[in-house]
């Protein structure tokens, strides 16, 4: 007895370690209709919380659920099972094969069309990995978020190849609810803000791009197990105060058609998963930009498991799918994908498939059409050497034409998604950088599309082998002037893109990058970067607070560590103190982001020092009251008020070799380290230790405000975000506020927030 109970306990256990903790809806079914003309039933089920009455809330899902009849789910399962017995073959994933629009309608006015998308139910199995088919009756879905109360209709056309066209009506309720909304640009178009409240909403958290593949394998889609590192960095994220981040598709995460063209099957079960995560960053107010294609498929890449040679769009692809796929479509170059028609035409089918499953998500900040596009194979102009007879001679390449087919594609896939698919969240495209790793563009025409949203930067502090000796390690150039080049619209030195000034900045992924040698990584050790990533929390701290308060909309997203134990420390010690700073901030009513003149160039932002001559000044001698501190501030635009973060420039990684030992050794090539990571910068400090500052000892300035006015400014700890100290200065004739920090040591507080305003009135 005692033994059949314990094969009972351990029974369950299994069920509860190994199974899903996830039960799918059940189904209401509404009722079946017969196509016109055929024996054929279409049925037509309701997926939600109130099955009964049909109600919803507002911004709550709607799913509806169709099961087609059986002759055209045979012509679907021909298709993806490669039957050579069924020659009307129908592709679901090919909106020219079937096509499913649902017409939601409220009082008689149309409010959005959605196109159905394929699914497949599934229960996930951890004891062996994998995806588990369940039963699915109805294997096309509809989903639609309300935004108005009301009695919906919600009209159904089904078209396909081999049958007629089939119509239907049903109806629902949506409830009242005060719920947020979508995520939006506010009236500055600089910042986020909630589409019901038109509260203001100031991201923070970091980038965690996908499942953590474990075996390596990047050809190869991931698996199970793999979304559990993914899982926990959410809750950890959640746990921090974070609410912002961003999923990349890629070949083994979410890049729905990256095995087979045209088939997204292999995909299915990740898709299925990502419900669950989608749902989970719902209820836990996490909101994500959505990259939905990666660059790293169309640059050339002979040796690697992905690139060019290897995708399904190249004719040529070297690991041609076993699997159902559609026949070749002429394609052979980078530059053929961005201009072949049939190669947009199935694109738009991938991009449809992507917004139709998660575009009803609340928790969708923005769509991003391709990371760093601009990486993609012979987009940049490049110079090579060539030897014409027998003399070595440089070639200049000039790929205008190549970029001019992207930037028609890029056009033309946005214009796909807001109008053809009714998308109505925000769209992005992803740069990484440009000439000679500046922020001059090679085509700055991309970010003038007018339904591109906002700009989405990719900059990394890089050093090479050898070294340069330019790489500071420090935001105080190198970012800022991206910061500033782009949100004004300096291109090539001129003011010669305004409209930049209407469309919000941010970097979506950026970070610290050290000397990495080809031989990486070490015997039996890690990626150099990721050590130097894990010991540096203080420089995640400083890019967190620059990129808030130096004119980006979102606090800069840092790509590295995000599945690492000690990066995960990093945000529940950071994040905190930066959230409830600026969820005092209201972006919406207040407009911080007002261009200005200021000693004859434009900026969005004010920095501290704020010449050349007086940030290098460090170099050639020690620092002076004025030069300590790296200030950064945002003012309204009446000068009423501003922010801003103060930071101690000595405090950077050059000058902690001795607090660090990890740093040291990678700077010696010590240690586990055969090799030097780091290399000192030419323009280094010439203090080499970090200096204390006291009580009214360094100054820096605030420009922009009212004249001859007293101003009250409120310091706050950047760690806890508490107020530390208050203090009162007087305006000058100018509108200049000449400000003394308060004490900063730095073993407590390097670095400090603070908010500035009229004496008498509350910051608002």
């Amino acid at each position: 007895m005692r033994d059949s109970f314990l094969v009972l306990i351990c029974f369950y256990i299994h069920i509860f370690l190994y199974s899903q903790n996830y039960l799918a809806p059940t189904p209401d079914i509404i009722h079946s209709k017969v196509i016109e003309k055929t024996n054929q039933q279409v049925s037509i089920a309701w997926f939600g919380s109130n099955n009964v009455s049909r109600q919803v809330f507002q911004f709550e899902k709607v799913e509806i659920g169709f099961s087609l009849p059986e002759l055209l789910g045979s012509k679907i399962s021909a298709f993806i099972n490669q039957s050579n017995e069924v020659l009307e073959k129908i592709n679901p994933f090919n909106r020219h094969d079937i096509d499913i629009t649902v017409d939601f309608y409220l009082n008689n006015k149309k409010i959005k069309s959605v196109d159905a998308f394929y699914y497949e139910e599934y229960r996930k199995d951890l004891r062996v990995n994998k995806w588990v088919k369940d039963t699915t009756s109805f294997n096309f879905r509809a989903r639609f978020t309300p935004t108005e109360a009301g009695t919906y209709e919600a009209k159904i056309r089904l078209s396909t190849k081999y049958s007629p066209d089939f119509k239907d009506v049903i109806e629902f309720i949506v409830v009242q609810n005060q719920g947020k909304g979508f995520l939006e640009l506010g009236n500055d178009n600089k910042h986020f803000r909630f589409s019901n409240t038109k509260a203001s909403f100031f991201p923070v958290g970091q980038v965690i791009p996908w499942a953590d593949i474990h075996d390596g394998k990047l050809d190869q889609v991931g698996r199970p197990k793999d979304f559990e590192s993914l899982y926990n960095a959410l809750q950890k994220l959640k746990k921090s105060k974070g609410n912002f981040t961003r999923f990349v598709a890629s070949p083994w995460f979410m890049e729905m058609e990256s095995e087979a063209l045209g088939n997204y099957s292999p995909m299915l079960g990740q898709a299925w998963e990502f419900d669950r995560l989608n749902e989970d960053c719902i209820r836990d107010e996490i909101y994500y930009i959505f990259c939905l294609r990666l660059h790293t498929p169309l640059e050339s890449r002979p040796s690697s498991e992905i690139g060019w040679e290897t995708n399904c769009y190249n004719d040529l692809d070297k690991t041609p799918a076993t699997i159902a796929h559609e026949a070749p479509i002429g394609v052979k170059s980078v530059l053929e994908y961005f201009s072949n028609e049939k190669a947009k035409d199935f694109n738009k089918n991938y991009y449809r498939y992507m917004i139709s499953r998660w575009g009803y998500s609340t928790s969708l900040a923005a769509w991003q059409i391709m990371s760093e596009v601009d990486n993609t194979y012979n987009y940049k102009d490049e110079q090579e050497t060539k030897v014409i007879k027998g003399e070595n001679v440089v070639v200049n390449s000039d790929h205008s034409e190549n970029r001019k087919q992207v930037r028609i594609w890029t056009h033309d896939m946005i214009r796909f998604l807001e109008y053809d698919l009714e998308d109505l969240h925000l769209k992005s495209i992803a740069m990484s950088s440009g000439l000679n790793y500046s922020s001059t563009f090679f085509d700055p025409e991309i970010f003038n599309i007018p339904e591109i949203d906002f700009f989405g930067l990719h900059h990394y502090v890089y050093e090479i082998i050898p070294p340069t000796g330019k790489v500071r390690n420090r935001n105080i150039s190198f970012r800022f002037k991206a910061i500033n080049d782009i949100g004004v619209g300096y291109q090539n030195g001129n003011l010669s893109y305004p409209d930049f000034q209407h469309k919000m900045f941010i970097y979506d992924e950026f970070g610290q990058d050290v000397a990495v040698p080809k031989d990486w990584p070490l015997k039996d050790y890690s990626n150099p970067t990721v050590d130097y990533n894990n010991y540096t929390g203080f420089m995640f701290k400083q890019d967190l607070w620059f990129t808030a308060t130096a004119g980006c909309g979102v606090a800069g997203l840092d790509w590295w560590n995000s599945f690492e134990v000690k990066r995960q420390a990093d945000w529940e010690l950071y994040l905190p103190g930066i959230r409830l700073f600026f969820d005092g901030i209201d972006f919406e009513n207040v407009n911080y982001s007002k261009v200005q003149e200021f000693e004859g160039k434009f900026i969005i932002s004010q920095r501290w020092p704020n010449t050349e001559k007086e940030i290098n000044s460090s170099i050639q001698h020690n620092y002076s009251s004025k030069d300590l501190l790296e200030v950064y501030t945002q003012v309204s635009s009446e000068g009423k008020q501003g922010f801003g973060w103060i930071n101690n420039r000595s405090i950077n990684w050059m000058n902690l070799l001795d607090s660090i030992k990890v740093i040291r050794d990678m700077y010696e090539g010590k240690g586990v380290f055969s090799k030097k990571y780091l290399y000192k910068p030419n323009d280094d400090d010439k203090v080499d230790k970090p200096i204390d500052i006291e009580n009214d000892t360094y100054y820096f300035k605030i420009y922009f405000l009212q004249k001859k006015k007293i101003y009250t400014i409120n310091f706050y700890n950047t760690i806890t975000g508490a107020l530390l100290s208050t203090k009162e200065y007087k305006s000058n004739r100018k509108g200049e506020l000449k400000v003394y920090a308060p004490e900063m040591k730095f073993e407590s507080n390097t670095d400090l927030a603070y908010k500035v305003f009229l004496k008498g009135n509350d910051f608002e």
